[in-house]
């Protein structure tokens, strides 16, 4: 499954739904796309509603709270929120099993945002972590954490531009990554010729 972070649906218009989506489906429940490819495009106050009908075990209720103006202006004081259901709903997706106690989904890949919003995305568990000590908070995130620090679960896969700028700030982007604690591949530059690299590697090689 690729998921897709913010306000445009990339994805779907490179590949067309295998069947037509439902309005309330979208943002909430992933969509097939191909055999055994599915996208979806996580809204932070979708899954906030999904969470609370989760917990309250009442729809109506959870739409009342979500819809409520006094609840918005609670929510815009509390910086991180989005970033912390973001990374909530990964995890959720992460744990869901089949009847089988397989994965539902195997492999779940996370289009993130650039460097700057994908740091606060980032580093959101850990703020959380070193300011809360008790509660559902605190063991949300722990859950959190735990998936994002094990390397055998998740990797970061920095892409950037054969830039100038584009390049330092990936640069900066693994250096943070490490300090965080998560694991991280070598960086991707679509668009930089494989045989540019090999050649100067040739040429910085002694000849046998």
């Amino acid at each position: 499954m690729v998921v897709e972070l913010g306000d445009s649906d990339v994805l779907p218009e490179l590949l067309p739904p295998a069947r037509p989506q439902r309005r309330a489906e979208r943002g909430r429940e992933p969509q097939p796309v191909a055999e055994n490819l599915f996208t979806l495009r996580l809204v932070p106050e979708e899954a906030l509603l999904e969470y609370l009908e989760l917990q309250l075990h009442v729809r109506t209720l959870a739409r009342a709270i979500v819809g409520n103006a006094a609840f918005h202006r609670f929510l815009d004081a509390a910086p991180g929120w989005r970033e912390l259901l973001t990374l909530g709903k990964l995890w959720h997706l992460s744990s869901l099993e089949t009847r089988g106690g397989s994965p539902r989904w195997p492999l779940v890949v996370v289009d993130a945002p650039a460097t700057g919003h994908g740091l606060s995305l980032l580093s959101v568990p850990s703020v959380v972590l070193d300011t809360v000590r008790m509660g559902p908070l605190r063991r949300n995130t722990d859950r959190v954490q735990a998936l994002l620090t094990d390397a055998s679960r998740t990797l970061v896969l920095p892409v950037t531009l054969p830039e100038e700028l584009p390049v330092n700030e990936t640069l900066e982007l693994r250096v943070r990554v490490r300090e965080l604690g998560w694991a991280s591949r070598q960086s991707s530059c679509p668009g930089w010729p494989a045989e540019s690299t090999t050649a100067r590697a040739s040429r910085r090689s002694p000849t046998r």
